[in-house]
């Protein structure tokens, strides 16, 4: 994956289903290295595209400050400017992480 040039343009594309398919594919040290790149907003969007099990490792080796940013931004809702004009079969790219992820979230935060 070229973070910083093919996940972005999709992104920016708003070609979610090719974003979705770059980071449920191969290894996570590619989104990692371009992470610190990418808009806040854009870190939300792409997080809430990864399947839970990633999320997860993902999340877990990031800084604090990162780990803070997405547990505030958990629901669905914070990205709702990117949800609200897709249809159906588009938002359902969309992961909605379960409650007991938020809670696992807050407790590396303590």
């Amino acid at each position: 994956m070229d973070c910083a040039g093919e996940l972005a343009g999709r992104l920016e594309s708003r070609d979610y289903r090719a974003v979705k398919a770059l980071l449920n594919e191969g290894a996570l040290e590619p989104l990692a290295e371009c992470w610190p790149r990418l808009p806040l907003f854009d870190r939300l969007t792409a997080f809430k595209l990864l399947s839970p099990e990633r999320a997860w490792a993902f999340f877990e080796n990031l800084g604090e400050a990162d780990r803070y940013a997405l547990f505030t931004g958990f629901d669905l809702g914070s990205i709702a400017p990117v949800l609200e004009p897709l249809p159906d079969s588009e938002r359902a790219l969309f992961v909605a992480l379960p409650e007991s992820f938020r809670d696992r979230m807050a407790e590396t935060l303590r």
